[in-house]
C-alpha cells in the first residue's frame, strides 16, 4: 500500500510540474506575442494612420451636416468639427491599447514576427508613408460614390415607405 501511495504521489508531482511548466511556457509565449503586437502597432504607425483618417473623415462629415442643415454658421460648423475631432481622436488611444492583446490572440508568433519584419522593410516603410494619402483618396472616392447613389437610394426609400403609408 505504501508503495502504491508513493507511486501516486510521484505521479501527482510529475503531472503538477508538467502543468506548471506548460502554463509558464504559455505565459512566456503570450508575453512575446504581446511584445510583437505592440511593436507591430508602433512600426505600422497605426495611431498616426487612424488620426489621418479622422482628419479626412471629419471635414467630409461636417460638409454632410452643412448640406442637411444649411442654416448653421461657419462658427457653429467649426464647433461641430472641433468636437468630432476631439472625440474621435480621444478614442484612438483607447483602441490602440486594446489592439495589442487582440492581435496577440488572433495571430501566431510567427505571423506577428513576419508583420514586424514587413513594417521594418523598405516596402513596409513605403506603405506606411503612402497610407495617409491612399486613405484620404479612398475615402473621397467612397464619399463621391455614395453621393452619386444617394438620389436613387432616396427614391427607393420613399417608394418602400409609401407602400407602408409613410410619406417623407
Amino acid at each position: 500500500m505504501e508503495k502504491y501511495l508513493g507511486w501516486t504521489r510521484s505521479l501527482a508531482v510529475i503531472i503538477l510540474a508538467s502543468a506548471l511548466s506548460t502554463q509558464a511556457t504559455y505565459a512566456d509565449e503570450r508575453a512575446e506575442k504581446l511584445q510583437l503586437a505592440e511593436e507591430m502597432i508602433e512600426l505600422s504607425q497605426a495611431g498616426n494612420v487612424t488620426k489621418g483618417m479622422i482628419d479626412t473623415l471629419v471635414p467630409l462629415q461636417v460638409a454632410g451636416i452643412k448640406r442637411q442643415h444649411p442654416q448653421l454658421t461657419s462658427d457653429q460648423l467649426a464647433i461641430v468639427s472641433d468636437v468630432m475631432s476631439e472625440e474621435l481622436n480621444g478614442v484612438v488611444e483607447s483602441v490602440l491599447l486594446i489592439s495589442a492583446p487582440l492581435y496577440a490572440d488572433t495571430f501566431t508568433k510567427e505571423e506577428l514576427t513576419d508583420y514586424v519584419a514587413f513594417y521594418r522593410s523598405d516596402s513596409g516603410r513605403r506603405m506606411i508613408e503612402e497610407m495617409p494619402a491612399l486613405t484620404q483618396k479612398g475615402m473621397q472616392l467612397g464619399m463621391q460614390a455614395m453621393q452619386s447613389r444617394m438620389p436613387q437610394a432616396m427614391e427607393r426609400l420613399k417608394q418602400r415607405l409609401s407602400k407602408k403609408g409613410i410619406k417623407i
